[in-house]
Protein backbone atom coordinates (compact mmCIF):
# COMPACT_ATOMS: atom_id res chain seq x y z
CA UNK A 1 0.00 0.00 0.00
CA UNK A 2 3.37 2.09 0.69
CA UNK A 3 4.77 2.26 -2.58
CA UNK A 4 1.35 2.48 -4.18
CA UNK A 5 0.44 5.35 -1.86
CA UNK A 6 4.03 6.87 -3.43
CA UNK A 7 3.54 6.59 -6.83
CA UNK A 8 0.48 8.11 -6.69
CA UNK A 9 1.82 11.08 -5.46
CA UNK A 10 4.39 11.18 -7.60
CA UNK A 11 1.59 11.49 -10.20
CA UNK A 12 -0.08 14.23 -8.43
CA UNK A 13 2.86 16.14 -8.88
CA UNK A 14 1.80 18.42 -12.17
CA UNK A 15 -1.10 18.92 -10.10
CA UNK A 16 0.56 20.26 -7.33
CA UNK A 17 2.49 22.80 -9.76
CA UNK A 18 -0.40 24.00 -11.66
CA UNK A 19 -2.02 24.61 -8.28
CA UNK A 20 0.44 26.81 -7.47
CA UNK A 21 0.25 28.94 -10.98
CA UNK A 22 -3.09 29.43 -10.22
CA UNK A 23 -3.43 30.87 -6.27
CA UNK A 24 -0.14 32.92 -7.28
CA UNK A 25 -1.78 34.66 -10.32
CA UNK A 26 0.61 32.98 -13.34
CA UNK A 27 -1.91 30.56 -14.77
CA UNK A 28 -5.78 32.15 -15.40
CA UNK A 29 -7.89 28.88 -15.82
CA UNK A 30 -10.41 29.38 -18.70
CA UNK A 31 -13.92 29.83 -18.35
CA UNK A 32 -14.34 26.22 -19.80
CA UNK A 33 -11.70 24.94 -17.20
CA UNK A 34 -13.87 27.06 -14.25
CA UNK A 35 -17.75 24.78 -15.16
CA UNK A 36 -18.28 22.38 -12.60
CA UNK A 37 -21.00 19.83 -12.54
CA UNK A 38 -22.23 20.39 -8.83
CA UNK A 39 -22.08 24.13 -8.30
CA UNK A 40 -23.59 25.24 -4.67
CA UNK A 41 -26.02 27.97 -5.96
CA UNK A 42 -25.42 30.03 -2.18
CA UNK A 43 -22.03 30.29 -3.72
CA UNK A 44 -22.16 32.07 -7.14
CA UNK A 45 -19.11 32.26 -9.46
CA UNK A 46 -17.94 36.04 -8.75
CA UNK A 47 -18.00 38.53 -12.10
CA UNK A 48 -14.62 39.69 -12.32
CA UNK A 49 -11.86 38.86 -9.72
CA UNK A 50 -10.22 41.98 -7.81
CA UNK A 51 -7.08 40.36 -7.76
CA UNK A 52 -4.81 37.97 -9.56
CA UNK A 53 -4.76 34.21 -8.03
CA UNK A 54 -6.32 33.33 -4.83
CA UNK A 55 -5.07 35.40 -1.81
CA UNK A 56 -5.02 33.63 1.61
CA UNK A 57 -5.84 30.15 -0.58
CA UNK A 58 -3.90 28.01 2.41
CA UNK A 59 -4.98 29.97 5.34
CA UNK A 60 -8.72 29.06 4.71
CA UNK A 61 -8.17 25.57 3.36
CA UNK A 62 -6.00 25.20 7.37
CA UNK A 63 -8.74 26.85 8.81
CA UNK A 64 -11.50 24.49 7.35
CA UNK A 65 -9.14 21.60 8.65
CA UNK A 66 -10.67 21.19 12.22
CA UNK A 67 -7.13 18.79 13.14
CA UNK A 68 -5.04 22.19 12.20
CA UNK A 69 -7.33 24.76 12.63
CA UNK A 70 -7.30 24.12 16.39
CA UNK A 71 -3.74 24.43 16.54
CA UNK A 72 -3.75 28.15 14.86
CA UNK A 73 -3.26 31.24 16.53
CA UNK A 74 -3.63 34.73 16.23
CA UNK A 75 0.32 34.96 15.80
CA UNK A 76 0.30 32.28 13.34
CA UNK A 77 -2.23 34.29 10.54
CA UNK A 78 0.47 37.29 8.75
CA UNK A 79 2.71 34.10 8.40
CA UNK A 80 0.02 31.83 7.09
CA UNK A 81 -0.61 34.90 4.80
CA UNK A 82 2.43 34.50 3.11
CA UNK A 83 1.83 30.55 1.79
CA UNK A 84 2.06 29.38 -1.36
CA UNK A 85 2.57 26.11 -1.25
CA UNK A 86 1.78 23.36 0.58
CA UNK A 87 3.16 20.08 -0.05
CA UNK A 88 4.24 16.56 1.90
CA UNK A 89 6.31 14.07 0.58
CA UNK A 90 5.90 10.33 0.95
CA UNK A 91 9.45 8.36 1.90
CA UNK A 92 9.78 5.66 -0.97
CA UNK A 93 12.58 4.42 1.64
CA UNK A 94 12.11 3.62 5.75
CA UNK A 95 14.33 6.56 8.03
CA UNK A 96 16.96 5.03 9.64
CA UNK A 97 17.44 6.23 13.33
Amino acid sequence: IHDLQAEFDSNLAEFDKKRLTIITGEYVPTEEECKFEHVDPAFPPPSEPKEKGIPHFWPIIFHNFDMISEMIQEADEPILNHLNDVRYVILTEPRVS
